[in-house]
């Protein structure tokens, strides 16, 4: 069977969809707090949470 054109790129998107779920899955029940430090408690100080 030969593969499409650009199956790379799709593999690549799904391959970091599944990353970012990873991720998601794994913090899920943690809440942001400020006082970590780093991009995400920027992102959460300026959203409000």
């Amino acid at each position: 069977m030969k593969l499409p054109e650009g199956w790379r790129i799709y593999a690549l998107v799904i391959g970091l969809n599944v990353l970012a779920l990873s991720f998601w899955w794994v913090d899920r029940d943690a809440v942001p707090h400020p006082s970590a430090g780093g991009m995400g408690a920027w992102i959460a100080a300026r959203l409000g949470s």
